[in-house]
């Protein structure tokens, strides 16, 4: 009996670590393509495939800089008695970056290092946390090696993502990468809450003593708390999620609710009161950033999301299985099950009651996809298990694995294919950036009473646009940034001014500017009209650009161009300017107002130091 317990430990430690392995493998492929892309050597930029991990990493550079919890890497403003800053849903998630922002100055890393090691840190441990979920629901160890990778590869072709989903849709995905939920840092460090919170309150129900139920009250409040300061959606969604399990379990198994009453009743307690300081910080948000966020008003009802059609399909099943008497409807894993499946309805639907819809592609890409991956997988495993046996079921566990680890590694080569170009694009900005910190922290220019901002000079002629690296791999402060709206200290109004300005010293026309709205990368769009404007995936409506719309900028461009003033000149003052050498570039306008040294060649780059010139 000791032996059997002790080889089951065995294979519960191997699978679970393997699964994790696996996962950590897939999620720096990124990382490894441009690795091996590398012609002579890396300078040492970490890969991405979306943008927003280079703002996140800046954030988090911020805070190993010893910058407060609310700052912007990107204007440099910090929160302090002479300029306060308000909150931002950037700040307010602080269990997600203070962690790894102290690993980082523990362990004495750099941005990429960090980044890196939380794509390998995040990956690991939220294969741990689904395999703990599936092994309560399975209690076989394949079985739950199994479900961990089918849960973590194809919860993003159930949202609709992956090149994979190409196969089955013509309409190509928004996102190619298959570990979608591993977006540095948000919200790749709070996804193992998510799951820990459900898996948590899975053994509370289950426990016999009361010691036992108290240990994992305490640990569900945890994970929950670790969830409303780390990602809005997966709190939101997991306590939609505890309430709907409260009354599928009054409906269904009234006893199993009054067993625990008291557990529940203090955990309800305890998550709404850990809500209150949260609500009290969001309160003293900028109101101007929900028009960034694409905050909608609206009663609609969203019924067809693909998480949506497997829940439905679910629940069905379980229905009529429970009518043919193959399930029983109180056993507590169809419970727990058809609750998975009811909260991906009240995600998608919440603003029926509300009113309010804040980007709901969070809920399908990081969410409700792979609770119902979860919920289907489960399902399939209590039904087949009961037909045919567990030996065979494993067989057919190998062919369902396999095809989840196809289409894992197929998305994951595949998107790091696509980023490739941009991921070297980006490393040959890493000797510049080092140029820049370097002379940054000499006594010269800490001495200085006004430092000032980089001016990125490749903004408008196709090349990828490094003012959004910069702040990360320079701990500086940039002209602009196609993510400082997102912070509350630059207004829609103060955008627009800098944006201008960045096209001033451009000495673009306004030709070239309406030109550049419809072509070309679409920075200029995404800045000036905001991403509501930009992707139908913000807001779940077709977008498009009026030509109307771009008139108006243009000729708000105009203005600002001949009005141009030494006021405008040192709001904000420029220290650093970096153009592209491959780029042709124009300085008259610059020159106007600052004096530049002769330029040193960096790499690709040339970089020149600026000063202002005297009114």
């Amino acid at each position: 009996m000791l032996h059997k317990t002790l080889s089951a430990n065995k294979n519960f430690i191997i699978t679970s670590i393997l699964a994790g392995v696996i996962v950590s493998l897939c999620a720096i492929t990124p990382q490894i393509d441009l690795w091996m892309n590398c012609e002579n050597k890396c300078n040492g930029i970490y890969a991405i495939v979306e943008s927003d991990e280079q703002f996140y990493a800046a954030y988090l550079q911020s805070l190993m800089n010893g910058k407060p919890r609310r700052n912007s890497p990107y204007s440099g403003a910090i929160d302090s008695p002479e300029t306060p800053q308000k909150e931002a849903g950037l700040y307010i998630q602080f269990l997600a970056s203070y962690p790894l922002a102290y690993i980082g100055k523990i362990l004495n890393l750099n941005i990429t290092q960090l980044m890196i090691l939380t794509s390998i840190l995040a990956g690991f441990f939220s294969a741990l946390a689904v395999y703990w979920l599936v092994f309560y629901f399975t209690q076989d160890e394949f079985c739950s090696f199994a479900g961990t990778l089918i849960v973590i590869f194809l919860g993003a072709t159930v949202a609709g993502q992956g090149m994979s989903f190409s196969f089955f849709s013509s309409e190509g995905p928004y996102l190619s990468y298959n570990l979608i939920f591993l977006r540095r840092f948000v919200p790749a460090i709070a996804f193992p809450g998510m799951i820990l919170f459900i898996a948590f309150l899975w053994k509370l129900f289950n426990s016999e003593s009361s010691q036992t139920k108290f240990k994992f009250t305490i640990l569900a409040f945890f994970a929950f708390t670790f969830c409303v300061y780390s990602y809005f959606y997966f709190w939101t969604t997991v306590f939609a999620w505890f309430f709907g399990l409260l009354l599928l379990f009054g409906i269904f198994h009234i006893d199993k609710l009054k067993e625990n009453f008291k557990y529940l009743l203090g955990l309800g307690i305890s998550l709404i009161v850990v809500l209150i300081p949260y609500f009290v910080m969001l309160s003293n948000r900028e109101m101007d950033t929900d028009g960034v966020l694409a905050l909608a008003s609206t009663h609609a009802p969203d019924l067809f999301q693909i998480p949506e059609l497997f829940s439905y399909a679910a629940t069905i099943i379980i229905f009529l299985a429970a009518k043919f008497r193959l399930i029983e409807l109180k056993d507590l894993r169809i419970i727990f099950l058809l609750s998975l499946n009811l909260v991906t309805v009240i995600v998608f639907n919440q603003q029926v009651i509300t009113g309010r819809s804040i980007q709901p592609y969070h809920y399908l890409f990081y969410c409700a996809n792979y609770l119902v991956t979860f919920s289907s997988f489960s399902l399939i495993y209590i039904l087949l298990k009961e037909a045919m046996g567990l030996e065979k079921l494993r067989v057919m566990m190998v062919f369902l694995v396999s095809f989840a680890l196809c289409v894992g590694i197929f998305d994951s080569i595949y998107s790091a294919s696509i980023s490739s170009s941009i991921n070297l694009w980006r490393d040959e900005l890493v000797p510049v950036a080092e140029k820049i910190k370097l002379i940054s922290q000499t006594p010269e220019f800490k001495s200085e009473k006004q430092k000032g901002v980089i001016l990125s000079f490749d903004f408008t002629n196709n090349f990828y646009f490094t003012g959004i690296d910069l702040p990360a791999i320079t701990s500086q402060p940039v002209l602009w940034g196609p993510h400082a709206f997102y912070l509350p200290d630059v207004t829609h109004q103060k955008n627009i001014r800098l944006l201008h300005t960045l096209h001033y010293y451009q000495n673009v026309s306004k030709e070239r500017l309406k030109a550049d709205f419809f072509h070309g990368m679409g920075w200029e769009a995404y800045g000036y009209l905001g991403p509501a404007k930009m992707s139908k995936i913000q807001t779940g409506k077709e977008v498009s650009i009026k030509p109307e719309e771009v008139d108006i900028i243009v000729e708000d461009y105009e203005r600002f161009f001949q009005n141009f003033s030494f006021q405008d000149a040192q709001n904000p003052v420029i220290s650093f300017v970096l153009v592209n050498k491959k780029a042709e570039n124009d300085f008259t306008n610059l020159d106007r107002w600052y004096q530049r040294d002769q330029g040193e060649v960096v790499g690709n780059y040339i970089l020149y130091r600026v000063k202002l010139r005297q009114n």
